[in-house]
Formats: C-alpha cells, structure tokens, sequence
C-alpha cells in the first residue's frame, strides 16, 4: 500500500475524486468534479489518497489552515467500505499531521451517518456544534466535530 499526495496527481485526478464521491456518498457527492479541480489548485489544500495495486481505496482532502486541519472528506470507495480503510486512512493522517506540528482537525458529518460518526469518535474526535440544515439533498443537520491532535496518544 502507499499514500500520494496533490502533488502525484494527474489531470484526470479531479474526476477520479468525484466518482469515488459520487458512488460512496449516500447522496452523492458534495462537490463536483470542476470543484475538486479548483479545491487541488489552492494552496492550502492536501490530499492524502490510500492505493493499493493502482487501485484508490479511499481519500482525505483537508485544508491547511494556520495550525488547525479542516476535512473536506473522509472517503473509502464503496467496495472497500467495512474493511478497515477509513481507520487505515484517519490513523495515517493523524499521525503525519500530529509530525507537521498542526494542533487540531475539525469536520463536519451529516447527523444520520452513524458509521462515520462511529470511526471519527474511536479515532478521538468529539462532538462541538451542531449546524442546523448544513446539508441539502437531503436536508440535513451537520455535526461539527473536532480532535485535539496533542492529546493522541502515539
């Protein structure tokens, strides 16, 4: 297994991103494939993309903000889902963001996704905020959560 980052990436990479969105999400992705291609252009954005045998079993895209980690996505290809991936990917980020010197992570997650809820309190995320109809299509609460990356224990 290894890791790349946006700077591995290809032209086609934005795409690539969407569709593992597109058919994960419950709802479909988020964003678009135009938007990805404008989110790996900015600065502050990173991607942490796990692959296996040239196959992309899931992705974290974050932003770098100051000392702080803000999750766009947390996404394990639907036919790896259940297997392991999404910890493999959460503990390596961590750990490369805890070596980065970076203090906390924030995300949001819809309220009925029980298993992403359930993977990001095992990893130390905790509950902040809860931001009323966050998400469309389905309308939908947000729970904001947040780890602090000094207390993970190594």
């Amino acid at each position: 297994m290894m890791y790349l980052s946006k700077r591995d990436f290809s032209p086609e990479t934005a795409q690539r991103l969407w569709e593992i969105c597109e058919e994960s999400y419950d709802h479909g992705s988020l964003w678009s494939a135009r938007q990805f291609a404008a989110d790996i252009e900015q600065r502050l954005s990173e991607y942490f993309v796990l692959v296996q045998e040239k196959q992309w079993l899931g992705f974290i895209a974050y932003h770098e903000i100051f000392d702080e980690i803000e999750i766009n996505h947390v996404v394990v290809a639907k036919e790896h889902q259940g297997q392991g991936v999404g910890q493999q990917l959460l503990k390596q980020a961590v750990a490369h963001w805890i070596q980065q010197g970076f203090t906390q992570a924030f995300l949001e997650v819809r309220a009925s996704n029980l298993s992403a809820k359930k993977l990001y309190e095992k990893n130390g995320f905790e509950f902040i905020n809860c931001r009323k109809n966050y998400y469309s299509h389905p309308q939908e609460d947000g729970v904001v959560m947040c780890l602090k990356l000094k207390d993970v224990k190594k």
